[in-house]
């Protein structure tokens, strides 16, 4: 009997219609109401031995995926995109759970000692959970995915992923910021201070513009050897300019609008708190969204350039 692609120890009772690949039922093969769904793409399971009547063919997905890429879908649309449909609700639960972890600490002591593991739950769910939300937008989805199932190893390299990605993506910045013969101890002085600000301005949206292409490569390509080319990723930008430096100001903007309205709202004992939550999950979850709206408006130019 044929091993599952994922877990070789474990028999192969399905196949997927959508990447292919032999998936087993107790760990890769999920239910959506009375249809079996991979776990790996999310496109329809069909039991090994079914009959090919039963199968959604392959060039039905990818007319299915190729309508919804080229659907008229604007930036305003975008901005509603965590709380619209089904995919609110993770959304709100989120908000919730992290609303918690957030201000019970202020009013219970010594409460953060329990909330420690729950919030690592959590905290290590979020990378997966972004990198689906561009991967799932690039194929046309405008809402939130569900919840990724927790394996805590799994969880954590796509933490470390994560992590890495911002860093990728921030070395010409930072690279660009050290040569202007700055530091960040120079801004706070007047003189200096007032020279250094141009660089460092440049700096941020220079590593603005680099998490789209980097973020967007590794979660639609699902491919860590795409992490470190920085090359290819300057080529995505480049190969639509307009768009990229639209996209660029619109996230750089989200980033700092979200940054200093959660520092005016933490004024607000408690309720503030509850705010700068909300903000802040808002806009990661569009930040995210945006960046796969991109790759999906230019999906093909891009798999091209990543992908060959």
């Amino acid at each position: 009997m044929a091993a599952c692609a994922t877990h070789p120890t474990r028999p192969a009772t399905h196949r997927c219609d959508g990447c292919g690949k032999l998936l087993c039922e107790a760990a890769c093969v999920k239910q959506s109401h009375r249809l079996l769904l991979c776990a790996l793409c999310g496109e329809l399971a069909v039991p090994i031995g079914a009959p090919a009547g039963a199968r959604v063919t392959a060039s039905t997905v990818d007319l299915r995926r190729s309508q919804s890429r080229t659907a008229p879908y604007g930036l305003g649309a975008a901005f509603l995109y965590p709380f619209r449909g089904k995919g609110a609700g993770v959304f709100w639960v989120y908000f919730v759970l992290v609303s918690i972890f957030t201000v019970i600490p202020y009013y219970v002591p010594f409460s953060g000692c329990f909330l420690v593991v729950p919030s690592t739950v959590v905290g290590l769910l979020v990378p997966r959970l972004l990198f689906t939300v561009v991967r799932t937008t690039a194929e046309g989805e405008n809402e939130l995915p569900d919840w990724p199932e927790f394996d805590f190893w799994e969880r954590l390299v796509d933490a470390l992923m994560m992590a890495a990605i911002v860093v990728v993506a921030a070395i010409p910045g930072i690279v660009l910021f050290v040569v202007s013969d700055c530091n960040v101890l120079s801004l706070l002085g007047e003189a200096a201070g007032r020279s250094c600000w141009p660089p460092l301005v440049a700096a941020f949206f220079l590593g603005v513009a680099l998490w789209i292409p980097t973020l967007g490569a590794t979660s639609v390509f699902e491919s860590f050897w795409l992490l470190p080319r920085l090359d290819l990723h300057v080529r995505a930008l480049l190969a639509n300019p307009a768009e990229a430096l639209v996209m660029t100001v619109v996230l750089a903007v989200l980033l700092v609008a979200g940054y200093f309205l959660r520092f005016a709202v933490l004024l607000v004992p408690a309720v503030g708190a509850v705010l700068s939550v909300f903000i802040g999950i808002y806009a990661t979850f569009t930040g995210a969204h945006l960046v796969g709206v991109y790759f999906r408006r230019h999906f093909d130019r891009l798999e091209r350039l990543y992908v060959g």
